[in-house]
């Protein structure tokens, strides 16, 4: 159901809207169908909510309602939000990225216990 809802939303989208930031998430880099569906979840669907929520802070949310999601999911969100493969974020970058989206999830199982 969620992967006919973003594919009904992208079309929608792309058909009415010209606004670069409103670009939905299924048609941005890195996001696969799965991600689409998770994303909806927490109702971030274009681009703008990526923005403005950030990548880690949207990982922290994807945490809250799946904490099995791994670390190296922060590095697709972000790649969405600058618009470019994960691959082409810088290695320093990467490391801290995946280090403070590390730290979020070892807290929220912390918090759990």
């Amino acid at each position: 159901m969620f992967r006919w809802w973003c594919s009904v939303l992208a079309w929608w989208y792309a058909k009415f809207n010209t606004d670069p930031k409103q670009i939905p998430v299924a048609k941005l880099h890195n996001i696969n169908n799965n991600l689409c569906a998770a994303l909806e979840k927490i109702k971030v669907r274009t681009r703008a909510d990526l923005v403005q929520l950030g990548a880690l802070e949207t990982y922290s949310l994807l945490l809250q309602h799946n904490p099995q999601h791994q670390p190296n999911l922060v590095l697709q969100l972000h790649g969405a939000i600058t618009q470019m493969p994960w691959q082409h974020i810088n290695q320093k970058q990467q490391a801290y990225l995946l280090e403070e989206a590390a730290a979020l999830q070892h807290g929220l199982l912390l918090s759990r216990d």
